[in-house]
């Protein structure tokens, strides 16, 4: 009998429609990993084909966020324990959320 987390992440691996799942313990941990300051402005929107698409309403802090991506990356990787999130994309936030 195999664990249920082997069993979700086989699931994972083979249905796209899955995907999202790889990235839920950045989710879950945001403050944590990005810091409160961005954790605030800006929010994780989508993640597809090892890109993580953020969305920021503020321009100041996109540009923060878009300065600091490499280290992000290599945060939220670490903190997974795979290299899951091979890029980011920070997108403009029209709602003001």
């Amino acid at each position: 009998m195999q664990k249920i987390s082997k069993v979700l992440e086989t699931l994972i691996e083979r249905n796209k429609k899955f995907e999202r799942l790889k990235v839920f313990p950045i989710v879950t941990a945001w403050k944590e990993i990005v810091g409160e300051k961005i954790a605030v402005k800006a929010q994780i929107h989508d993640f597809r084909n090892g890109e993580l698409v953020i969305i920021c309403s503020d321009p100041m802090w996109r540009m923060e966020i878009e300065l600091r991506k490499d280290v992000l990356v290599e945060k939220m990787n670490r903190y997974i324990g795979k290299d899951v999130v091979k890029r980011i994309k920070i997108r403009r936030d029209y709602y003001g959320r």
